[in-house]
């Protein structure tokens, strides 16, 4: 269940963030600021149903770009190098049950400069 507590605070992260008017139209903000004006909690399924829809927008919007890497270059990553260490018998399906695997993954290819590659630079 929606508290007013929590919309208000995702709505102060995403104006500090400066995802509030840059990626939010005016009818989702007006949706939140009405239901911040008049509600305690969100009870009615399809406004909740509206509101996790605009929260997901947000959260999405504000998530740093080390995060948004690590979910979406070292989930893949991960997945390729499990299916390389099955293919040579070595196994490695517990990999991708762990949260910090991808996460190395990630920080490593996020930390190379731009343009090098694993097996050197890029033609």
């Amino acid at each position: 269940m929606l508290t007013v507590n929590y919309i208000r605070q995702l709505r102060k992260k995403a104006m500090r963030k400066r995802v509030w008017f840059q990626h939010c139209s005016s009818l989702d903000r007006g949706i939140i600021n009405l239901t911040l004006k008049t509600v305690n909690r969100v009870r009615h399924g399809l406004l909740s149903d509206i509101l996790h829809e605009i929260i997901q927008g947000i959260k999405a919007h504000t998530q740093s770009s080390y995060l948004r890497h690590v979910a979406i270059y070292g989930k893949t990553k991960a997945v390729e190098l499990v299916e390389q260490s099955r293919k040579l018998g070595i196994g490695g399906q517990e990999w991708t049950r762990e949260p910090e695997f991808p996460r190395f993954l990630a920080m490593i290819d996020y930390n190379n400069p731009p343009g090098w590659n694993q097996s050197g630079f890029q033609t």
